[in-house]
This record gives structure tokens, C-alpha cells and sequence, in this order.
């Protein structure tokens, strides 16, 4: 059994084409039109006709000689600028799209793509928005956004049948491609339905490269239904007509298709040959990577088949190639992972066969669910139930210009009432504005107190909480040293001390106030704040260093400077106290003026994380860290001194206490 992708039978970039403006035989132009047009460029002083011929040239070009493509393209935008040619400019836009889409450019494409919509929307150019419309469509359904790309088939439809009725040819090309996509989420028989549709006009018309693509796409949906004779007369009727309209592209990529004809009803040497001959693809052609990878499934199937699995092997990892050059193509890989499963499991590597097995079904499983199937049936109901309204429309704008006739005769007494209407409305309307407006006065005036209320309420807990976090303590120390005054002498040195704790309190509170009355708080003054802070420390014999770098202009909130300095103070406290350390450095850093972070390190005796018991201090250090939405991490060895690091995003303003 052959485990090809469902695009396997499909045609890609030779339907970048079907854009509504140029004749589908006009992608590969014969010799003496593409010297005619030459010729034109260089003669001609009509701007807009020349446009249109570098456009046309430059549309041959891209499935033909991709190399001359881009300089025409590129010519003729520079042209439309300088003139001010807008129409040409968004059909030149368009073309670029499709070059870049062939190449597999995405970016490139959809920008161009967008570009060319919005130009042609904003002037009114319809008849590029539908071409661009398709065009999109194609780009997506090549993505794998099936859905979408109907979406877009179906737009340019509907304007085609609106504004250009008389254009049964962008009708087939349009009607072709919905067909397409049908293809691919496996609803051949209304894939016929519409194959058939654009065949019949592409006969009408006698378009040769048109043809082939119906054949084509009708030969692919008789082969997913098993009718193999069938799909094979469709395959050599469009590989005949690709030859005679020199669509070398699709000549070769048909090969592919046909191939699998020969290998499902037994013809394995034919098979070979005619993948092989889908691959020996001149350079000029340019590059197909779907179409290759197509070829590449299919050959590693038919080789597990002739139970050789190292040569299946072989094209399979060509496959994993392309996908790796082109990874938008993943999505269709669904048969590569089937073929290579297969032959892992031949050589017994029974692990590695698994794994490529559970790709497939879960790409299988996403690809083609029934919610999708679904979802396009909706979409294809709301198409059709538009068409039924514009129709209605069309009878109903008959039927009011008979009419409008009789509505003449009394249209003085039907203006006169529907004046009286009219103000009788608009008083109306003032009168419920006005009521309207003061409800909404009212309400945003309870909003404004409620708000005003939960702000005092919440400043009090925040102060509460920095007044008996921060002063407490030293409070907590006053009392200590009040205690063991009692039985003892030397009482003046004890005041002494007591004095002291009492002008470092008064000090602290100085600072709490600095910080809670200040909204902003640069870097550098919390740096000058912390030194200024330290320096009664070094008194004692501990040298404390507090730097920065960066950009320290950088400003704070009111509530992250005060949780800094909060948790500087505590972990550098902690230290001082408990780890009989010589030197402390506290170091600030910003970073690219979006995040702040903060080391703090001893070299003092350290200590086990793993046996410690943690604080208060060590939790409120971690609790206010949080509180700035960043991370707080603390190592300690005993003998080697504590290293506490911590960083927080600046822009990040909005924190409650």
C-alpha cells in the first residue's frame, strides 16, 4: 500500500497563477510573446503599459527562469513609485508575493501579500483585491491553514461573481482551487463537484495550461477513491497538455502522480521510472520541495515494499532534508514518518519505528478531524447562503425601482412625516443622553471614593507594617538594654548605649519617612542611602562596600525602593550580627534599564542551608522579593562565607504591599 501525503496529488506553485487578471496559459509564455514583450519595455513611453509588460514578463520569469524574475519585478515597482502608478504598483506587489511563495519565502510573501490587499482595498482596485485574494489563499493552503485559505477562495469567488461576472476564467481558477482544498481534508467527491465546474470553462475557453490542471486534480481525487484506470487517463491528459503549454513545472511534478498510478496497479518499473523522472528536474525550472518530498515518500514506500529497506531508507532521509531546509512543509510529512516507521520495523530497530509511527498518527489525528470537516461545511453553507442573498438582492432592487415610480407621486407628504419622525427621534435621544450621562456621573463619583478609601486603607496597613518591621527592632533593642541596666554597674556606659540606639532609631525613622514621601527613587540615590547607612557599622571593624553599575538613573517606585532597601538592610543586619565577618559587599546592578539585580556577599563564617532554621528575616527578605515579582536565592557553606543574589523587572510597577 502506498502512505503518501494527501498533497502528494496536488499542484502547488503552478496554481500561484490563477489570479484573475492574466490568463492561466500565460504563466509560461510562448518564445515570440516574451520577445514582443521585450521589445515593449524598451520602446514604449506609455508608464502604465509598460508596467503591465514588466509585470507579465516578470510573471514568466518566476515559473520559469526565476533569475530574470526579480530585477523585472523591482524595475517596474521603482517605475510605478516615480510615476505614481498605484494600480500597477499592487499588481506588481502581488506578482513579488507569488516569486517569493514559489521560493518558499514565507515572510517575504505574506508581507507582500498584505501589502498589495491594502493598496488595492484603501483605492478600490477590486480587481487586485481578488486577485491578491487568491494568491493569499494559496500562500496559506501551502502552510497548511486550510481552513483560512478556503476563507479567501471563497471571498474572491463571491467578489468574482459580484464585480466580474463576465470573467468565467478567474471563475475556474477560483472554483479550482476550493477544490484543492477539499482535496486535502479528503472530500474527493466534492472536490469533483468543483474540478468539474472549472474543467467546463477552461474547455469554453481553450485554455490549454487551465486544462491540465483540472485533469490533474481530477486524476488525483479518482486515485484517493480507488478508480485507478480512471485517474490514470486524467494523468497522461494533463502531463500532455503541461507539454504542449510548456509548463515544465507541472510537466515534471506530474510524473510524480502518475507514478503512483503504475506502482498501486503493479507496474513497479514503471513507477521507478516515472519518480525518477519526476526528480530529473532541469535547475532552470527552479526548486519544487513539496513536490520532491512527495516523490521522496513515495519511493521509500515502494522500496519497503520490494522489502529493501535500507534503500527506502535512503530516500526517506532525503525527504527529512527538505523538510529541514523548508520546515512549514512539516505538516505534510505525515507519509515520510509511515515509510521510514516501516523500515525500522523491517530491520528490526522496533523502538526507533514506534516513535515515527506515533508522528504519523498524531499528525493524521490533527490534520484531518471531523471539527475541521465540520467548521469548512459551515463555511461552504454561508458561502452559498450569500450567493442566495445577493440573488434575492438583485430581485428586490427590480422590484423597488417599479416602485419608486408610485412613491413619487406621494413623496412631499412622506418626507413631510418622516421629518416630524425624525425630530420626535432626536429629541427623544437627547432627553435619554442626558439621563445617561448623569447615571454614569453618579456611578463614576461612588467609583472614585470607593477607590479613594481602598487607597488610604491600603497606605496605613503598608506604613503599619514598614513602622513595626524596621523601627520595631531597634525598639526590640532599647528595651534589651534597659533590662540589664538592673544589677549592674557602670550605668553610664549603658546610657551611653542606650543613646545610641536611640539617634540610629531616630535615623531609621528619617530614612522610613524619606522613603514612604518619595514616589520615584533613582539606583544611584539608593546606593548614596545604603553608604550613608553602613558607615556607624564600620566603627565596629566590619568594612561594608556598596556599589553599582548601569544605567543608575534609573528610577524606582516608591514600593520597590523600599523593599530594596529593606532587604539590603536585613541581609547585610543578618550578616553583621551572626557571621563574624570582616567585610560585606553589596553590589547593584541594572540591566538594560528593564531588570535590577542585587548581590549581596560575607566572608564570614556561613552557615548549612539544609540545618537552618529559617527567620523572620530570611522570610520577610523572601516575602518582599516576591512582592517585586522576582527571585531571591540565598547559598551558604559553613567556613566559606553567604552569597545572597536576587533580581526583579523595573517595569513592573504594579505591586500592592
Amino acid at each position: 500500500m502506498i502512505r503518501t501525503t494527501c498533497f502528494s496529488t496536488l499542484l502547488t506553485a503552478v496554481l500561484f497563477l490563477l489570479n484573475g487578471t492574466s490568463p492561466a496559459s500565460a504563466q509560461t509564455l510562448p518564445a515570440a510573446e516574451v520577445d514582443s514583450l521585450t521589445r515593449l519595455v524598451s520602446i514604449t513611453g506609455d508608464d502604465s503599459i509598460r508596467g503591465r509588460a514588466l509585470n507579465k514578463l516578470a510573471f514568466h520569469y518566476t515559473f520559469n527562469d526565476m533569475g530574470k524574475a526579480l530585477p523585472l519585478m523591482n524595475q517596474g515597482l521603482q517605475e510605478a513609485d516615480r510615476h505614481g502608478l498605484l494600480f500597477g504598483k499592487a499588481e506588481l506587489l502581488n506578482t513579488k508575493a507569488i516569486y517569493f511563495d514559489v521560493r518558499g519565502e514565507k515572510d517575504s510573501a505574506r508581507y507582500h501579500f498584505n501589502r498589495s490587499l491594502a493598496i488595492s482595498r484603501e483605492h478600490g482596485f477590486r480587481s487586485i483585491e481578488v486577485m491578491s485574494l487568491n494568491g493569499m489563499g494559496l500562500f496559506l493552503w501551502k502552510s497548511g491553514l486550510f481552513e483560512e485559505a478556503l476563507e479567501n477562495f471563497f471571498a474572491a469567488l463571491e467578489m468574482n461573481e459580484t464585480h466580474f461576472p463576465d470573467r468565467k476564467e478567474s471563475r475556474a481558477n477560483y472554483l479550482s482551487n476550493i477544490g484543492l482544498i477539499y482535496q486535502e481534508l479528503r472530500q474527493f467527491d466534492k472536490a469533483i463537484g468543483y474540478h468539474e465546474q472549472a474543467l467546463a470553462i477552461r474547455k469554453e475557453l481553450d485554455l490549454i495550461n487551465g486544462q491540465a490542471i483540472s485533469f490533474a486534480n481530477l486524476g488525483a481525487c479518482y486515485r484517493h477513491l480507488e478508480q485507478f484506470s480512471v485517474a490514470e487517463q486524467y494523468y497522461v491528459q494533463a502531463i500532455e497538455k503541461t507539454e504542449t503549454a510548456q509548463n515544465w513545472r507541472m510537466y515534471y511534478s506530474l510524473h510524480d502522480n502518475l507514478a503512483n498510478i503504475y506502482n498501486l496497479t503493479g507496474r513497479t518499473d514503471e513507477a521507478i521510472a516515472a519518480y525518477k523522472k519526476s526528480l530529473d528536474r532541469p535547475p532552470q525550472v527552479g526548486e519544487n520541495p513539496k513536490s520532491d518530498l512527495s516523490t521522496y515518500i513515495n519511493l521509500a514506500s515502494l522500496y519497503n515494499k520490494l522489502k529493501q529497506p535500507r534503500t527506502a531508507m535512503e530516500h526517506a532521509a532525503r525527504g527529512f532534508g527538505i523538510l529541514e531546509q523548508h520546515p512549514q512543509l512539516y505538516n505534510f510529512s505525515e507519509g515520510l514518518h509511515y515509510a521510514i516507521a516501516e523500515s525500522h520495523y523491517m530491520l528490526g530497530n522496533i523502538d526507533e519505528g514506534s516513535r515515527h509511527m506515533q508522528h504519523y498518527r498524531a499528525l493524521c489525528d490533527t490534520l484531518f478531524s471531523q471539527e475541521n470537516a465540520r467548521s469548512l461545511a459551515e463555511m461552504e453553507k454561508k458561502y452559498e447562503t450569500v450567493r442566495k442573498d445577493n440573488t434575492i438582492l438583485q430581485q428586490q432592487q427590480t422590484i423597488q425601482q417599479k416602485e419608486l415610480e408610485i412613491q413619487k407621486r406621494t413623496l412631499w407628504s412622506v418626507m413631510a412625516v418622516a421629518v416630524v419622525l425624525i425630530l420626535s427621534g432626536f429629541l427623544f435621544y437627547l432627553f435619554r443622553r442626558k439621563e445617561a450621562i448623569a447615571r454614569q456621573a453618579a456611578l463614576e463619583l461612588r467609583l472614585a471614593e470607593q477607590k479613594e478609601l481602598a487607597r488610604v486603607q491600603e497606605e496605613r496597613l503598608r506604613i503599619s507594617r514598614e513602622l513595626h518591621d524596621h523601627i520595631g527592632s531597634y525598639l526590640t533593642l532599647m528595651s534589651a538594654s534597659v533590662e540589664q541596666l538592673q544589677g549592674e554597674n557602670g550605668h553610664a556606659a549603658k546610657f551611653r548605649e542606650l543613646q545610641d540606639h536611640l539617634s540610629i532609631t531616630m535615623r531609621e525613622l528619617r530614612k522610613t519617612v524619606w522613603l514612604l514621601n518619595r514616589q520615584q527613587v533613582s539606583v544611584e540615590e539608593i546606593t548614596v542611602r545604603l553608604r550613608d547607612f553602613f558607615k556607624p557599622l564600620h566603627q565596629n571593624g566590619t568594612i561594608i562596600r556598596v556599589t553599582s553599575e548601569g544605567n543608575t538613573e534609573v528610577n524606582l517606585t516608591e514600593i520597590q525602593s523600599t523593599h530594596l532597601f529593606r532587604i539590603v538592610q536585613e541581609a547585610t543586619s543578618n550578616a553583621y550580627k551572626y557571621a563574624s565577618c570582616s567585610q560585606i559587599s553589596v553590589h547593584l546592578r541594572v540591566e538594560e534599564d528593564q531588570k535590577l539585580c542585587l548581590r549581596i556577599e560575607d566572608d564570614g563564617k556561613g552557615f548549612d542551608p539544609g540545618k537552618a532554621v529559617s527567620g523572620n528575616g530570611i522570610r520577610n527578605m523572601k516575602s518582599r522579593m516576591e512582592e517585586l515579582h522576582g527571585e531571591l536565592d540565598i547559598r551558604s557553606f559553613p567556613g566559606k562565607g553567604t552569597v545572597i543574589d536576587g533580581c526583579f523587572e523595573l517595569k513592573n510597577t504594579h505591586i500592592c504591599v
